[in-house]
């Protein structure tokens, strides 16, 4: 049986999420998360909503330029932050502490390295500041790329499972029982969602090269001849030391649907991301071959939340080649609201160098569980944002419209996409508002998330908070627990308590939804 969740609270605190209209495809399905129709008692919701530019002290530097004929990776160490060791089950990967100093550090029982970054740390830092436990990021986008892949099944051969599936069982069936057996487990996961949900994503391209033009990440990025150019605007925030400083990666704009002044005042930097270099996102219609990503990679299966994930991953790229961006790698945040919520929660799943992920209002594809939001649709007798109103834009795998009318047959489920950030930091922010958007789905998904982080022993990582807002519209009650976690997850102040599952939702039916237990791991 799920263990208990001392957090359920009765206040009605939901992510912000972006509410979707049903745009007809050319398939007849309807479509994604559109133009947002108005909530009663609101302004109509905005993807940019609470988000105004933070204030550029910067100064222009001068250009400098990084290039890699093997792939971004190769410059991972020249970047502020370094590498080091941990045991915490996580002794196989390359490690980064999310807190800043110099020097090496030893963990309990795991190695000392030695500091090669601008500011960063070696080791781990875990939330009570001891080190050498799980750490809060990664130098490496994929610490699993060396484990075994799960069989794939064709469809014909998948069972119908009714209930969230187990995250804590291998593809073999075999429970995992230490925390170092996570990272080949949440690879699994990784390579179910590639094959059925969105497609598979490339790692770094053959051809790279990242250039700092003032305040502006140009990166060029190429595979098989082809080439195109991701930039990337950062803005650091008046008064900011000159020396690296965290920053947060906003879909579309400098901080997503977030407060800017909730950055600024705390000295983070903002870097933009345009999700159109890489695909269109028009909310219905479109063709899988249309944009950048796809003349590079002609005959991907990627999606386009895949496709925008991995342009994240070559901004990060960027900047670990250059150090003289003055980012701190080991401090990075990602979010987004509606379907760049989607875009924030793939980026932060699919990256392990993202401390921090906060997904806004992401709705169905994105934290809200496909099996739970059917479920509601037909109980509710109103239209949900599940597998067969989501995909009305190319935004997943086609592998995934097999599934449009059994969900059930799906061998996982979007509390196991959350749960691929463990034991990286994630706060979900959800609106009960809309119907579509599907906030007691993403409730269920919360719960179940959350055990992974409790089994691995970081349950704190792992927050989820709600209001009843308009689609992507900032509600005072998220600020304090969207605070707690830039202060203690990109400031490091580890005091701040990030214990926060708040719900109207405090009946769900746990007991049928998610009826495995959660193991102790050694």
């Amino acid at each position: 049986m799920l263990s208990r969740f001392s957090a359920f609270l009765p206040a009605c605190l939901t992510l912000v999420q972006l509410v979707g209209c049903s745009d007809p495809s050319a398939d007849g399905q309807a479509g994604n998360d559109g133009p947002v129709a108005a909530a009663a008692g609101s302004g109509t919701g905005s993807t940019s909503a609470g988000a105004t530019s933070a204030t550029s002290s910067a100064t222009t530097a001068p250009s400098t330029t990084a290039s890699s004929s093997s792939g971004a990776s190769a410059s991972a160490t020249t970047a502020a932050g370094s590498t080091g060791s941990s045991d915490g089950g996580v002794d196989t990967a390359t490690a980064t502490s999310a807190t800043s100093s110099t020097g090496p550090t030893t963990g309990g029982g795991g190695t000392t390295g030695a500091s090669t970054g601008s500011g960063g740390t070696t080791g781990s830092t875990t939330d009570s500041g001891v080190t050498g436990e799980f750490p809060t990021n990664y130098d490496d986008e994929d610490t699993g790329a060396d484990c075994a892949e799960p069989p794939l099944p064709a469809y014909s051969e998948l069972p119908e499972i009714s209930y969230l599936p187990d995250p804590f069982l291998m593809a073999d069936g075999t429970p995992i029982t230490t925390r170092a057996e996570w990272r080949c487990r949440r690879a699994e996961i990784k390579a179910l969602l590639e094959e059925y949900d969105v497609g598979d994503k490339p790692g770094a391209p053959s051809s790279f090269e990242a250039s700092l033009d003032g305040n502006t990440l140009n990166i060029s990025v190429g595979e098989g001849g082809e080439t195109f150019t991701i930039t990337a605007p950062i803005a650091r925030p008046a008064g900011a030391p000159s020396g690296p400083i965290p920053a947060i990666i906003g879909i579309n704009t400098p901080t997503g649907s977030l407060p800017a002044n909730l950055f600024s005042e705390r000295g983070i930097a903002t870097i933009t991301f345009n999700s159109e270099q890489l695909a269109p996102s028009g909310f219905s219609g479109g063709a899988r071959g249309d944009g950048n990503f796809y003349q590079l990679y002609p005959g991907a299966t990627a999606g386009f939340m895949i496709r925008w994930a991995w342009g994240v991953s070559r901004i990060i790229d960027a900047l670990y080649a250059l150090p003289e961006a003055n980012i701190d790698v080991t401090r990075l945040a990602v979010s987004g609201c509606s379907y760049q919520g989607k875009i924030a929660l793939y980026a932060g799943a699919f990256d392990e160098r993202i401390t921090l992920t906060i997904p806004h209002e992401s709705g169905g594809g994105g934290t809200i569980s496909w099996r739970y939001s059917d479920m509601l649709e037909k109980r509710d007798n109103t239209e949900v944002e599940n597998l067969l109103h989501a995909q009305g834009a190319p935004w997943y795998a086609e592998a995934l419209m097999q599934f449009n009318n059994t969900p059930d047959k799906l061998p996982f489920d979007h509390h196991e996409l959350i749960a691929m950030v463990a034991p990286r930091a994630f706060l979900a922010i959800e609106s009960t508002a809309i119907a579509r958007m599907g906030a007691e789905a993403a409730r269920i998904d919360a719960l179940a998330a959350r055990e992974v982080w409790t089994a691995l022993g970081v349950p704190n990582r792992m927050g989820a908070t709600e209001e009843n807002t308009n689609h992507c519209v900032w509600h005072d009650g998220f600020t304090p627990d969207l605070e707690a976690y830039l202060d203690k997850y990109l400031l490091g102040q580890e005091d701040v308590d990030t214990d926060i599952l708040r719900s109207k939702f405090t009946d769900i039916d746990t007991e049928t939804w998610i009826p495995w237990e959660t193991p102790s791991l050694e």
